[in-house]
């Protein structure tokens, strides 16, 4: 996720949780006392709390394993590929990530049992032969 939708989604948030709390003070001032005294009442507040307990806790997620994870791949720079080696379905030789410096690469990791990964097989080769001659490899 990007850093502007992780902005838009914690605004969100938090918009959410002052309007709970603005539902409970507004209803506290309607029932004239601050503790709830029925059943109904107790299950209204009881409800407010746990939702104000659930959006800290997305709250404090989105910050934790959001955003930590994209600062550190973003100071990491780009990893090169050369050196990965893998064997080519289609034909049975090794191959490698540096044979194809400068292209831009597809890489499709799938499954034979997977129904929604058969599916995608023609459009996939629809893209490899309609870029191949313009620098692209779909693997």
């Amino acid at each position: 996720m990007t850093p502007t939708i992780l902005f838009w989604i914690r605004l969100a948030l938090i918009g959410l949780m002052a309007y709970t709390v603005f539902t409970m003070v507004r209803s506290a001032r309607r029932r004239g006392r601050a503790m709830p005294r029925g059943r109904k009442e107790l299950q209204d507040v009881g409800g407010d709390l746990l939702s104000l307990g659930a959006g800290a806790f997305v709250l404090y997620l989105l910050q934790t394993n959001f955003q930590a994870p994209v600062d550190s791949v973003m100071k990491g720079g780009p990893h090169p590929l050369e050196g990965l080696r893998f064997t080519d379905a289609r034909t049975g030789t090794t191959r490698s990530f540096g044979e194809m410096k400068g292209k831009v690469v597809l890489l499709n990791l799938w499954a034979t049992w997977c129904p929604p990964c058969r599916r995608e097989m023609p459009d996939l080769h629809r893209v490899d032969s309609l870029f191949a001659d313009k620098g692209a490899v779909v693997l």
